[in-house]
């Protein structure tokens, strides 16, 4: 093999690795995807912890606010209506954990799904997505109100970007508020069903 030929394969095969890799790089926001949402946990500080309140409108148009559930505990977690990857996998194992609790504990935990999304999720949206999920009593679907929304995502601990698409890439940890309003556990995303539920439960 000639110079020439060997120098134009090593060319093109760094111009193949340099496209490979600005597309990781692209989709991953610049890497930042592995990083980001480990970086904002740790960046709320530690556990526990107060839990910012939101005020929100769930599926039925109240105006609430989380501080209004004071005196139960919360499992919260972020998603958005239109999400066609992780946000159905979390909501599924949301709702095996509240069908496998027993009522008497059951009746001590709110699900609250805020969505990351508000002008999309619409309180129709939001009441047609519940009932689609079972229509679960204790399970609360949200869109937050204000316009507060990086702050509160801050103090939580949950990163979430809008891509020019519209996905938006968000945090999909459960967070375990307990009836004092602080923030007890952060359960990792797709993390054990069972384990979830029998972690939850020692806390009710």
């Amino acid at each position: 093999m000639t110079l020439r030929k060997r120098l134009g394969g090593l060319l093109i095969c760094f111009l193949a690795a340099a496209s490979g890799g600005g597309l990781i790089y692209g989709w991953t926001l610049g890497l930042s995807a592995f990083t980001s949402y480990s970086y904002a946990l740790v960046k709320a500080g530690p556990l526990p912890r107060a839990a910012p309140d939101i005020a929100f409108i769930d599926q039925f148009g109240n105006e609430r606010q989380l501080v209004s559930l004071r005196g139960r505990h919360v499992l919260l977690h972020v998603f958005y209506g239109t999400c066609l990857t992780i946000c159905p996998v979390v909501i599924e194992e949301l709702r095996e954990i509240d069908a496998a609790m027993p009522a008497a504990q059951r009746d001590k935990l709110v699900i609250l799904s805020i969505s990351a999304d508000p002008a999309r999720d619409t309180t129709e949206h939001l009441l047609d997505l519940w009932r689609g999920e079972g229509a679960f009593e204790n399970w609360i679907m949200a869109q937050p109100t204000g316009s507060s929304f990086d702050r509160i995502w801050r103090e939580f601990g949950i990163w979430v970007f809008q891509k020019t698409d519209g996905t938006i890439n968000h945090s999909v940890e459960l967070f375990l508020i307990d009836p004092a309003g602080r923030i007890i556990r952060v359960f990792p995303a797709q993390a054990d069903d069972e384990r979830i539920r029998q972690d939850v439960e020692e806390y009710l």
